[in-house]
């Protein structure tokens, strides 16, 4: 069975919702699914071979028939709407069409009129493309609470959690007891909470006195319009002295030693539909704080190194930060590993069964490995 899924940027190199959507084809392909990707007017063949996301370098083929899928999945209303008319256009009875919110709406950093113009229009192809499609499916509930509640009714409904791979151990640099590299991983957007997250680990490790044992270091690139954030980040930084990092885009193949040097991962995002990060992070054995609205957290168990802050104020990130530094084990990574495998074969079992549910004729119930 062939499946197609439109994902808008998916030859930028990262992102979760491009990396969700390469990790699901390689795990339904033991069902017997094969998966393309079509990013604007390119098509990417055989998605459950690739190794790493494509980059901009990456040209593809040039989009064709779409009679040989039984189904289409839209992912995320950020769409090219001559793509979205040709696809839709070709589709015959029978064929599935399954819509993805990825976030939707809550993605978007509102900043003045234009970006309500922008938040109207996308309101609206979500709210389309819900109406068209034969079922919607979030991949957390806070996913679903956030996406239109007017497009609610309008069609069929499904949670099903992100599939997920962990990557490659790397072997963990030996540390003292008393240190702390904290890290995040992400593009930089005000979505993301870094500025507010930079901030505050200024603030704890000056009232605590640890400013000689701890530091932050901030992977990730910009995303495209919001330089001057990240200007405002970069300043702050650069204030903070040796005390926070930033190093820039961080390659697939370097994530397995990115999180070799981490005690505790944060992520402080405003708002995440799931945040593979957190999975990642946990399975390479570090500790993990949260903010409150991350939607994989629906699916992880407490666990004494896994701290979720009360907030993103500062106040609420310098106690979440604390907790963190004092629950981490920088010894016994390989435990944190070992319960966060459990959590994802779980995770996997389950959301591979859902997907079968859904896709229906065509696709064998195989288990995963």
């Amino acid at each position: 069975m062939k499946a197609l899924f439109l994902v808008q940027n998916f030859r930028q190199g990262w992102g979760g919702a491009p990396e969700s959507v390469r990790l699901m084809a390689r795990r339904l392909s033991a069902g017997g699914v094969t998966s393309d990707v079509n990013d604007g007017d390119k098509l990417f063949t055989a998605v459950e071979r690739m190794e790493n996301l494509p980059t901009i370098a990456d040209m593809g083929e040039t989009m064709g028939d779409i009679s040989a899928y039984h189904a289409i999945l839209i992912v995320g209303p950020w769409q090219r709407m001559r793509t979205i008319r040709n696809v839709l256009g070709q589709m015959r009875k029978g064929q599935q069409l399954h819509y993805l919110p990825r976030g939707g709406l809550a993605r978007i950093e509102f900043r003045g009129k234009r970006w309500l113009k922008k938040m109207l229009y996308l309101a609206a192809i979500e709210r389309s493309f819900m109406r068209r499609a034969d079922s919607v499916i979030y991949s957390s509930r806070a996913e679903q609470d956030a996406t239109v509640r007017l497009a609610r009714h309008l069609t069929t409904e499904h949670i099903v959690a992100d599939i997920f791979e962990a990557l490659p151990l790397a072997s963990t640099n030996a540390v003292r007891q008393d240190s702390g590299r904290f890290s995040t991983l992400g593009e930089i957007s005000p979505r993301k909470g870094l500025v507010e997250l930079a901030d505050a680990f200024i603030a704890w490790a000056d009232q605590t006195g640890r400013r000689n044992s701890v530091q932050l270091t901030i992977g990730g690139g910009v995303r495209a319009g919001y330089e001057s954030y990240f200007a405002q980040l970069e300043a702050i930084c650069h204030s903070a002295g040796g005390l926070i990092r930033m190093i820039g885009s961080v390659p697939h193949a370097e994530r397995p030693q990115f999180y070799a040097g981490t005690d505790v991962f944060i992520v402080p995002s405003q708002f995440e539909s799931f945040g593979l990060t957190a999975l990642e992070c946990l399975a390479a054995g570090c500790s993990l704080l949260v903010s409150p609205k991350v939607g994989v957290m629906e699916y992880i168990a407490s666990h004494p190194q896994v701290t979720i802050a009360e907030g993103l104020k500062r106040e609420q990130l310098v106690a979440g930060l604390e907790r963190s530094y004092i629950a981490r084990d920088a010894s016994n990574h390989a435990a944190v590993s070992l319960w966060a495998d459990s959590v994802i074969d779980g995770i996997n079992v389950k959301s591979f069964g859902q997907w079968f549910d859904i896709l229906g004729k065509g696709v064998s119930h195989a288990p995963i490995d």
